[in-house]
């Protein structure tokens, strides 16, 4: 799946990420550098787009 390539997630964990952003709308995927973390949103939609789905995934920064 997507959470599985694009955040090397283990299949329990992304069915888990994958329902509760179903349920709540919205959740966090985890610490990355900007560059890291826009690389990753960034092709997490476009394969999300390529399989039809209209997920969003947005980079914000972290109260410090």
């Amino acid at each position: 799946t997507m959470l599985m390539s694009v955040f090397a997630m283990r299949q329990d964990d992304a069915t888990s990420l994958m329902l509760k952003i179903h349920n709540e709308g919205v959740c966090f995927v985890g610490p990355y550098s900007y560059d890291i973390a826009m690389s990753k949103a960034r092709k997490a939609t476009d394969m999300a787009r390529r399989s039809g789905f209209p997920l969003l995934v947005t980079v914000e920064r972290a109260d410090t």
